[in-house]
């Protein structure tokens, strides 16, 4: 019994003898400026500001994005007028059903994307008539013409009218998720945007099969929402970081010899940005660069004021600045390790 005591009392001792080691680490840990929030780019400059010992820096609010207006593309949703006669001629090519579908009051209410297929239909069957006279048959090469140009202009109607479409240009704090399903409805509107410029509408119209429950699901995928209001506020926010860090020349470090203030920043560096913001950044970069390009494809095609408003967005939310204020971030926290005597690494 008393050994068991003893190896006890021996174990209590080492216990406490560890404790009283790390007792300072604790309390430093527990003072830390930043251990009172879960996040972290957003947070970042604020955080920085308190190691620093400096002012905190005002929130700078995102920039203000335009609206596409769909006053130019909305004419596609109007229906060619037809004259008696230019019906009686169309009576061979069997679309009286398709047009009637048309000019109903449900017709007359489609949805956009509705519309869409509606005409990607007719077209087809205007193409497969053979018409019977020469009157006929220009008609229908003029109307062939117009429904071609129509088709277009509602596609670009789409982006400005459609949630799932229209919500690639956005940017709101989401939680960032769903990029591999992003991706993919990206790369299957290129798809569709290809086999309608070449014009090969038996494959369009195949590939419209699942169009309306990919729309409906695509309005849940908040992905490239997420990336755009990450990428936008990493440049805000690290241009505020490095604003911050020419400051740190005001922590005191004599002769090479870290200050509690220094140990206390290098601590900061290590637990927060390394360990926090920089995988952030990482995730959100390596998101957009899977997609960006994907955009650069659609944009070919997409209206003038929606290229207006992916032009700011990649202005506001640039990779290639957010690089250029990683750079400039690193070496100021370099030039503040060397001059407070901090070896690479530790």
């Amino acid at each position: 019994m008393a050994l068991v005591i003893k190896t006890k009392t021996g174990r209590l001792l080492a216990v406490i003898k560890v404790l009283l080691a790390i007792a300072p680490a604790l309390l430093l840990a527990a003072c830390l400026p930043w251990q009172s929030s879960d996040s972290s780019l957003e947070d970042y400059p604020v955080r920085l500001a308190r190691v620093l010992d400096v002012a905190t820096p005002a929130i700078e609010p995102l920039p203000d994005l335009p609206n596409p207006s769909t006053r130019q593309t909305a004419m596609a949703m109007q229906a060619i007028q037809l004259s008696i006669a230019d019906w009686w001629l169309l009576q061979e090519c069997q679309l009286n059903q398709l047009l009637a579908e048309r000019n109903s009051s449900l017709g007359r209410l489609h949805a956009p994307s509705v519309r869409f297929v509606y005409e990607v239909q007719i077209l087809r069957e205007m193409q497969a008539c053979r018409a019977n006279t020469a009157e006929t048959q220009q008609l229908l090469t003029q109307l062939i013409g117009q429904k071609q140009n129509q088709l277009r202009l509602l596609w670009q109607h789409l982006w400005l009218t459609e949630p799932g479409l229209s919500n690639v240009l956005s940017a709101t704090p989401d939680r960032l998720a769903g990029v591999s399903e992003q991706e993919q409805w990206l790369r299957y509107l290129i798809q569709l945007q290809t086999v309608l410029l070449e014009g090969r509408l038996d494959q369009l119209e195949q590939k419209l099969g699942p169009f309306q429950q990919k729309l409906q699901r695509a309005q849940g995928i908040r992905a490239l929402p997420a990336l755009w209001h990450r990428l936008i506020q990493a440049n805000l926010k690290l241009a505020d970081a490095n604003r911050l860090m020419e400051h740190s020349g005001q922590i005191p470090c004599v002769n090479g010899t870290a200050s509690a203030q220094a140990r206390q920043a290098k601590i900061f560096f290590n637990q927060y940005y390394l360990a926090k913001v920089q995988p952030e950044l990482a995730q959100t970069r390596a998101s957009m660069s899977r997609i960006y390009p994907l955009l650069q494809q659609l944009e070919r095609q997409w209206p003038a004021d929606f290229q207006f408003r992916f032009k700011a967005l990649s202005d506001a939310g640039s990779p290639e600045r957010l690089t250029d204020q990683l750079k400039i971030h690193a070496q100021l926290w370099q030039r503040l390790f060397k001059r407070c005597g901090f070896s690479p690494g530790s």
